[in-house]
């Protein structure tokens, strides 16, 4: 009867501390594998330009032989610039090619540090309530009117002028300034009497 109870309470131990978890949901839809699509795939060449080509060979010289993978992050950063701002295999080929390492070797380069973006995305296309990757100023607080406008700018290659439209200065809220509304107090405020001298 003892042992069956303690066997009970051990397999109850057991069932409990296996529910704990112990590593981190994916909190992302970035897939850690490749696939080819149309504008990402072994079959599209890519080559440096003649200039990055200098800078790649400069960038190779630092590097004594034997060391030379220590490049590969900048190699990488020169490829993905030279692309628009992504890395695309043939890329990645091409810097294990000049490293003379398996492909897999820079493939675990470009998919651990975040500021290689081994994906293609259409970043200029920001749907509503959504910011897009180029980091450039956006309008705010868009009547249809201002909309318009905008976009007879920028068919005249003008430049609309970016921020709130309707007056507001950068976030500030919608009913005016809430803290800092009046002139901050001088050194010495709230000390005791007995400590100013």
């Amino acid at each position: 009867m003892l042992s069956s109870l303690r066997t009970g309470a051990q397999g109850l131990w057991r069932v409990s501390s296996r529910a704990l978890q112990t590593t981190a949901n994916l909190q992302h839809d970035s897939l850690f594998v490749h696939r080819d699509t149309p504008e990402d795939n072994p079959s599209i060449p890519f080559e440096f330009t003649s200039e990055n080509q200098k800078r790649a060979d400069a960038l190779l010289n630092i590097y004594p032989e034997g060391h030379k993978r220590g490049a590969m992050i900048p190699l990488l950063d020169l490829a993905q610039r030279q692309n628009g701002g992504w890395l695309p295999i043939s890329a990645m080929h091409k810097v294990a090619d000049m490293l003379s390492l398996p492909r897999m070797r820079v493939y675990e380069v470009a998919t651990f540090y975040t500021m290689f973006i081994s994906h293609f995305e259409d970043y200029l296309d920001p749907q509503a309530a959504e910011a897009s990757s180029d980091r450039l100023p956006r309008q705010e607080d868009l009547t249809i009117e201002d909309t318009k406008e905008i976009i007879e700018k920028l068919k005249r290659d003008e430049k609309p002028k970016p921020g709130p439209r309707n007056g507001r200065f950068a976030a500030e809220p919608l009913g005016g300034l809430t803290s800092l509304t009046e002139e901050p107090t001088g050194p010495g405020y709230g000390v005791q009497d007995a400590l100013k001298a």
